[in-house]
Order: C-alpha cells, then structure tokens, then sequence
C-alpha cells in the first residue's frame, strides 16, 4: 500500500541529482572552462616581457626578494590534534 508513496519519496529524492545528459553536459562544460583557464593564463604569461623584474621601493632593498617562481609546501595540524581523513587514510597532517 506504500508503493505510491515510496516511488513519490524516491522520485523527490532523485529530483536535484539531474539527469545523466545533464551530468554529462556539466562535465563537457567544466573541462572547457578549465582548457579556456588554462589558454588565458598563458596569454597573460606571454605579456610579461622576458627578464621582468618587479621594482621593489629602495626602503625593502635590504630585505630577501623572491625572483621567479616559488614553490610553497603548506602542513596543516589540528588545534586538538585530531587526524584528517584523506580519502579514507587517516593522518595527523594534511600536506
């Protein structure tokens, strides 16, 4: 007797999960949105002229500059000292 109303229930549930042909597009969409980042953080590369160098004010003179890129690697530890789960690895820091 609550078959209608399961089917309903379920129907409802699956209402905001979209279609396969929408995932499908909103994939397509994503990935063209990243290539298109991509090309345009080229183009903006390419308008900075070779050997660039930032002026820096005379007062930061005597202080370290970074010229070029830089790599940072950041460790995250919890406040409690709880673990992160990493895709279902547990771990005391996230790197």
């Amino acid at each position: 007797k609550l078959e209608p109303l399961e089917g309903a229930l379920k129907a409802s549930q699956d209402y905001m999960n979209g279609s396969d042909q929408e995932r499908d597009e909103l994939d397509k969409s994503y990935n063209l949105q990243d290539a298109l980042q991509k090309q345009l953080t080229q183009l903006e590369e390419q308008m900075v002229p070779a050997g660039y160098l930032t002026p820096v004010p005379e007062e930061y003179n005597d202080l370290p500059q970074l010229r070029g890129r830089a790599t940072v690697e950041m460790v995250l530890k919890k406040p409690d000292g709880e673990s992160f789960d990493i895709e279902g690895s547990l771990s005391k820091e996230a790197k």
